[in-house]
Formats: structure tokens, C-alpha cells, sequence
């Protein structure tokens, strides 16, 4: 696997391979709509901004261990986002549902006790 990624990201450095690209895109006969064109380049531009500010600068790091960098942070922020369903949803299911009777009950005598 590690062999595979060295190989893409040699190939993904050289500017031959997007010419390549775009022969073969072109002897295909691809045709993309400009609309969806534009929204995937300013969704692909929002991801990259997002990506500049979350990410370190990685100065000398191998690209493998980059990769491994990434993977490891969003790992650790989905677990942080929804910790509960990533380890079992039923059970982070019956407690959202167990949080939200429990809120409508503390609601209700607060709401008699005012009027």
C-alpha cells in the first residue's frame, strides 16, 4: 500500500500526468457542464481553505505520515462530534431520545410554576 501511494504521489506531481489527463478526457469525448463545473471547483476551494486552516504547516514529513496526520484528526473529531454513535447508534439513538423526554419534563413544572 505504502509502494502504491508513492507511486500516485510521484505521478500526482508531474504536470505530464494532467496533460495526460485531459488527452485521454478528450478522446473521450467528456463533456462537462460549466454550471457543475463551477460548483465543483468552489466546493474543491472551500475544502482546500478549510484544510490550510486546520492543518499544520508539515515542513519536512513524508507524505505517508501526512496522510497518517489527517486520517488521525478526523478520526479524532468525529469522535469528539458524536462520540456515542460512532461506538454503538442504537444506543446514542435511545439516549437522544431519553435527553429530549427528560428536557419536556423539566420544562413543564417550570412553566406551571410561572403562570
Amino acid at each position: 500500500m505504502l509502494a502504491l501511494l508513492k507511486m500516485l504521489d510521484a505521478r500526482l506531481s508531474e504536470p505530464s500526468t494532467y496533460a495526460g489527463l485531459s488527452a485521454v478526457l478528450l478522446a473521450l469525448n467528456v463533456n462537462i457542464d460549466p454550471g457543475i463545473w463551477h460548483q465543483v471547483t468552489l466546493y474543491g476551494t472551500v475544502g482546500a481553505g478549510i484544510g490550510a486552516m486546520l492543518l499544520a504547516e508539515i515542513g519536512n514529513k513524508p507524505p505517508m505520515q501526512v496522510a497518517v496526520d489527517v486520517i488521525e484528526a478526523l478520526a479524532a473529531g468525529l469522535k469528539t462530534v458524536a462520540p456515542d454513535v460512532a461506538a454503538n447508534p442504537i444506543a446514542a439513538e435511545a439516549t437522544a431520545g431519553a435527553a429530549t423526554s427528560a428536557a419536556a419534563v423539566s420544562v413543564a413544572p417550570a412553566a406551571s410554576t410561572a403562570a
